[in-house]
């Protein structure tokens, strides 16, 4: 088995880490504003309700 093969297997995975790692080291560079943060709350207020008129 070479290591190209063990890379490989673990592909999408890694892709994640790397992915949540860069998101933990963004914030100390620009943090959000109070008005992103809004939009962030209304973003996910609109989501929920639309999830629940789909179900319910």
């Amino acid at each position: 088995m070479s290591a190209a093969q063990g890379q490989s297997f673990a592909g999408p995975e890694v892709g994640v880490r790397t992915a949540q790692a860069s998101l933990l080291r963004r914030p100390v560079l620009a943090m959000p504003g109070p008005d992103e943060a809004a939009a962030r709350q209304r973003k996910i207020r609109d989501a929920d309700e639309l999830l629940l008129r789909k179900h319910f």
